[in-house]
Parts: structure tokens; C-alpha cells; sequence
């Protein structure tokens, strides 16, 4: 008993440290409580049937398991304590892959980086507390108290297994819940197994993520001879923001001082809106799907076609996509595997695969790997994307303190909106306060060089204008209104005359970014079959009366129309 209780506790931190870093804020108290017993309750029950296997299996030689299945704990609790402090992540199989691919050289450097004095004095306190234990396991016990344990034992072994197979059945064969065997994942030793099988296994996202990357190198060499460059602007970025939806910011009209950063840059002419582009979808893996690459709304097989990364890599460019969401999960395995086709990709968390974590760094973090690339004399073309978290729920947690600009009382709606309705949309707000200085400091990094960024949301979010809805699932006109804008510096402006032209005529252009790629090819001056001056929107022959269906539903001249309220 007192091998269970030991194993049981190493693993207890664990899910108490990764639901505190993953869902803590983010849910009701309520919900985070229940969703943190419900982990600890799995926890027991695999335990528990991984012991019983092992008797099953061994008998009396299941002391010696035990002995093992505990060391083994003890240095999970490191391993993954280790990964929570530097990382907020537990083992997935991006960290399996990452030991697979490490020498012992390069796992020195990154102890060397990570390490300080508190791991090392975790680890101690570890240690001793595991020799206390070891004496616990030496104490000789009666064989009625044996006996008595054993009795309990069984009896809530029977208990849990009878709940915890209800559970899994009503989730499965009557709420068709797709994840109701998901929690066979909850402990440490079933989870580390599950990461290093999904390596080998194609059925799953990891398997998919590779299997985009291996299409992506092939259509590559398909197009090495079949693309030409000519006058490009030799340093592109294109910035993917998250959940912004464009009539929130103060450049497209919004009361509160939102943008005032983007709105000194238009001031200037070094910076123009777009008043009419919407989204294709309101999720962010089906707007990129298409996005990025050279397919068309409906086409399934996207990962099949010429993507973005590639076609600039092709025109000459050097390439580099830095992100700031997950690395690789239902949601982003193939918008990851088109940035690692990249020269040089960079994510602010590499091992970040949980679709369901909200990601808590900022998007800061992006800033340096962004100056590194642009400073310098470079010789060379850049083309740079930039995946910002920016005001993904939940939204107070996208900025710093000191962008907590805005609160309650600043947000004007009608009466029957509570404070804490209100409250949620100040931290909209600033959430969208702090892009616009992310932005700035981007445009920054540019200055002084020929160069051209382009923004734009992959959606919008509805702040309780759609029926009192908050989120993005719905077909609504605050959902499909996203941010457009293109920044030039003064060199770009001074050496491209023409073009700068060209942009500004087009900015009241209705538009939609699937068709993105179109014009980005324009701009990087690069000739390719797939290109079709139609959808592209700085081309005089640019489809003015495409019909523009939002989320393959409805026309978005409909949905123009939407006004805002409640209920």
C-alpha cells in the first residue's frame, strides 16, 4: 500500500502542477476543481490497474515492479517537474522526438541554460523525502493490518473501476464524446508510453504533421524549375494575428484609444488600412489551411498545392516563420508543418502541444528571434511570418500588467450587460492595446530597410454582439470583420513609388484572405503558374464581384447587414 501511496503522490504533483498551469483562470473554480479531480481520480484508477497487471503477470516477484515503478516515479517527478518549470509543458511526443534527435552535447547545453537552484534544490528535497519513504517500505506490519489493507484495497479498487468504466462507457456509446478515452493518458507512465508510440503511429496528428512535411518536400522539388522572381520587395513579413476583430481597434473607428501606435503610422503614410476584408472561417486551422497555401475554399486536399514558405523559397527569399501558439495539435499540425519548411523556424514554446492549454507567454517573446533576423547588413531577400498569439481567449492573460488600460467603466454598453461582461471586454481591448504595440516594434525592426508587413486577423470574435455570444463558433459579421493593414517604411516608399500607389487604390477593395498567397506572389515579384491576377487584390484585374461566402454558409453581404445585440 504504501508503494501506491508513494506513486501516487509523485504523480499527484504533476497533475496538480499542469492543471494549475493549463486551465487555472481560464475555467470557473468550479470547473477547474472538477476537471483537476477527474485527473486525480483516472490517476488512482490506472495506477491501481497497472499493479493489478503486474500481479497478474508476476505474483510474487511484484515487489521487485513496484520497486521500479516507484524509481521510475521519482525520476518522471524530475523529468516532468523539470519540463512544467522551464517549459509548462508535460511529456508529449514533441519532447519524445526532441530526446530522440539530442546528443549528449547538446542535452549538457540545455541543462546548462535551464538549471538553476531551484531545480537543484527541488531535486534534493525529492531525494530525501524519497529515503523517508524508503524507511516507511522497511517497516514490518501485522498481518492483520495487512489484511485489513489489503480488504480496503479491493474494495475501492472494484469502486473505481465500476466508475470509471461507466463513465468511459456513457461518454463513448451515448454523449459520443471523441476524446471519452482520452483520460487513459492522465498517468505519468501511460502518458510517456502514449507520446513515444505516437512517433511510430500515422493515425494520429503527429503521424498527419509528417505526413504534410513529406508531401510539402515533394511538390518542392516539383516546382525547382518552374518559378521566376523579378523586382520583389526584398524584405516581406506578413504578421497573423488572433481573434481581432477590426471594429475593436481605434483605426477602424473604435472610441477607446485602442491602436493609437498604427494609427501615428497611418498619420504618417507609412501605414494603410484595408476598410473591407473578412475571413473565410471562424476557426483559425481553415482560415490558414487555405491561407497558406495555393488552394481554393472547398478544395480538400490543400496540403497538396504549392504552399506560401515554399514558393518564397523557391522566388530566392530566405525564409523564417516565427510563432507564438503550439507547435503541433489537432488545430495547428499543418499550418507547423508549413512553418517548418522554413530556413530558419522558431517557436517561442517547441514543445507546447495541448490544443486545449492557452498558451500564457506573450507575444514579446516573438521580438527577439524577429530582431536577430532583420538585423545586421543581410544581402540577402527576407520573407518572415509572424503567428502572434494576440487576444486568443482567455484575454487578460495576452498582456502584461502594464497594459491593463482599460476596465469596466471604460466600456460603454446597454444597461442590462453586467460589470463582469464589461469587464471581459476591457481585457479585449487590451489585449488589442498591447498588439498595437507589438506591431510598432515590429515595424521598428524594419525601419530602416526596403520593407513591407503586412497584418491581418485569421478571424474576429464576437464581444456579446451576436446574441450575447463570446467566442468565434458562430456565423456573424463580427466574427468574419477582421484587421487588414499594410505597413511600408519610408525607404520602401521612396524606392517603390509605384506600388505604394497601387496599395493605396486597393485598400477599399472587398477582399477575402484565402487568397492571400495571390498577392503576396505580386509582391515578391515571383512568376508561377498558380497564380491568378484575378484574386489578387493589388492587380488591375482583381475580381471585384466574387462572392464572398463566410464559413462556406453565407454571403457576407448578408451578413453586412448585422447589427449588435444581446439576445
Amino acid at each position: 500500500m504504501n508503494f501506491i501511496i508513494f506513486i501516487y503522490l509523485c504523480n499527484v504533483i504533476l497533475l496538480v502542477w499542469w492543471n494549475y498551469i493549463a486551465y487555472f483562470g481560464d475555467l470557473s473554480l468550479d470547473r477547474f476543481y472538477s476537471k483537476l479531480l477527474r485527473g486525480l481520480f483516472t490517476s488512482l484508477f490506472l495506477e491501481i490497474a497497472i499493479i493489478h497487471i503486474a500481479y497478474l503477470l508476476l505474483r510474487s516477484k511484484t515487489k521487485y515492479f513496484l520497486w521500479l515503478f516507484s524509481i521510475f516515479s521519482i525520476i518522471d517527478l524530475v523529468v516532468e517537474g523539470f519540463l512544467l518549470y522551464t517549459h509548462k509543458t508535460m511529456f508529449n511526443a514533441l519532447v519524445a522526438d526532441a530526446l530522440l534527435q539530442t546528443d549528449l552535447l547538446e542535452s549538457y547545453e540545455f541543462l546548462l541554460t535551464y538549471l538553476d537552484y531551484k531545480i537543484l534544490l527541488a531535486v534534493v528535497c525529492l531525494c530525501l523525502i524519497f529515503s523517508y519513504f524508503f524507511k516507511i517500505f522497511q517497516a514490518k506490519e501485522s498481518k492483520e493490518l495487512l489484511h485489513r489493507k489489503k480488504k480496503n484495497f479491493y474494495a475501492l479498487y472494484s469502486i473505481i473501476a465500476a466508475v470509471f468504466i461507466l463513465d468511459i462507457f456513457n461518454k463513448h456509446y451515448i454523449k459520443k464524446d471523441l476524446e471519452a478515452f482520452s483520460r487513459l493518458r492522465e498517468h505519468s507512465l501511460t502518458r510517456i508510453v502514449h507520446s513515444f508510440a505516437q512517433l511510430h503511429n500515422q493515425q494520429n496528428l503527429f503521424g498527419s504533421y509528417k505526413e504534410y512535411l513529406a508531401n510539402y518536400e515533394e511538390i518542392y522539388k516539383q516546382y525547382l524549375d518552374k518559378v521566376k522572381t523579378t523586382n520583389g520587395v526584398p524584405n516581406i513579413v506578413l504578421i497573423i494575428g488572433e481573434s481581432a476583430q477590426r471594429n475593436h481597434l481605434s483605426l477602424y473607428g473604435n472610441a477607446l484609444e485602442t491602436t493609437p501606435k498604427m494609427q501615428k503610422l497611418e498619420e504618417t503614410g507609412n501605414l494603410i488600412k484595408f476598410s473591407d476584408v473578412i475571413a473565410p472561417y471562424a476557426q483559425t486551422r481553415f482560415v490558414l489551411d487555405y491561407l497558406l497555401n495555393f488552394a481554393s475554399i472547398g478544395e480538400d486536399k490543400f496540403y497538396q498545392r504549392l504552399n506560401v514558405v515554399d514558393l518564397f523559397k523557391l522566388g530566392g527569399y530566405k525564409t523564417f516563420y516565427f510563432s507564438n501558439q503550439e507547435l503541433a495539435s489537432i488545430n495547428t499540425r499543418l499550418i507547423s508543418a508549413v512553418a517548418n519548411r522554413a530556413d530558419v523556424t522558431r517557436f517561442v514554446d517547441p514543445y507546447a502541444n495541448h490544443d486545449l492549454l492557452l498558451n500564457k507567454a506573450y507575444d514579446e517573446g516573438l521580438l527577439p528571434f524577429i530582431i536577430d533576423a532583420s538585423g545586421g547588413g543581410q544581402k540577402f531577400s527576407s520573407f518572415m511570418i509572424v503567428h502572434l498569439m494576440g487576444s486568443h481567449f482567455s484575454y487578460k492573460y495576452r498582456y502584461p500588467q502594464e497594459f491593463n488600460h482599460f476596465n469596466a467603466d471604460d466600456i460603454t454598453m446597454p444597461p442590462e450587460v453586467t460589470k463582469e461582461m464589461r469587464q471581459v471586454v476591457a481585457e479585449y481591448e487590451n489585449s488589442i492595446f498591447y498588439t498595437d504595440s507589438i506591431l510598432e516594434r515590429i515595424f521598428h525592426a524594419f525601419k530602416d530597410k526596403n520593407a513591407l508587413i503586412i497584418y491581418l486577423s485569421d478571424h474576429g470574435e464576437s464581444l456579446y454582439e451576436h446574441n450575447g455570444f463570446l467566442g468565434h463558433f458562430v456565423t456573424s459579421r463580427f466574427v468574419a470583420e477582421i484587421p487588414f493593414f499594410i505597413m511600408v517604411t519610408d525607404t520602401f516608399k521612396s524606392e517603390n513609388p509605384k506600388l505604394y500607389n497601387v496599395i493605396i487604390k486597393a485598400k477599399d477593395k472587398p477582399y477575402m484572405t484565402d487568397d492571400l498567397i495571390h498577392t503576396l506572389s505580386h509582391l515578391g515579384g515571383i512568376e508561377v503558374e498558380d497564380y491568378r491576377k484575378e484574386k489578387d487584390i493589388l492587380s488591375d484585374d482583381f475580381d471585384y464581384h466574387r462572392k464572398r461566402i463566410f464559413k462556406n454558409e453565407k454571403d457576407y453581404e448578408i451578413l453586412r447587414s448585422e447589427k449588435a445585440k444581446l439576445q
